[in-house]
């Protein structure tokens, strides 16, 4: 059975070249989303991992990112794992996938939830307060 083994909300993940490897960089971790304006167009991005993932069975992950009322703020959509490579003829894998969330409307302070979704099952969701900062 599939479950998320890593979660983190950051400012932005960056590529970088090691052993002559593409490898992701998260850039400055996440606890809570600050912003000098509500509402307002805020961009971060999102590192995940699966554990379990059956290429054969698992068809489709979905990420939706709700606000404190529960109204959809952004959402993938289903993105269809058949087109994701094998690395070997194995039918249980780990998916690895960052997504960058670029001028999400924040209409309100408050806690927001991001839910994966595989398969129309929820598998997990991470909750993130949406604050206002203080002026200096």
């Amino acid at each position: 059975m599939a479950y998320i083994n890593s979660f983190t909300y950051c400012e932005d993940i960056q590529q970088e070249i090691a052993n002559n490897k593409v490898v992701p960089k998260i850039v400055n971790p996440l606890t809570e989303l600050q912003t000098l304006f509500i509402p307002t167009h805020y961009s971060f991005a999102i590192s995940c991992g699966i554990t379990g993932v059956n290429i054969d069975n698992d068809k489709f992950i979905r990420i939706v990112f709700m606000s404190p009322k529960g109204e959809i703020v952004n959402d993938t959509g289903k993105i269809d794992l058949s087109n994701f490579p094998r690395n070997n003829k194995e039918t249980t894998g780990n998916l690895k996938f960052n997504l960058i969330m670029k001028n999400v409307t924040l209409r309100e302070t408050g806690i927001y939830e991001t839910k994966i979704e595989l398969n129309d099952q929820e598998l997990q969701s991470f909750k993130i307060e949406v604050k206002k900062a203080e002026e200096k």
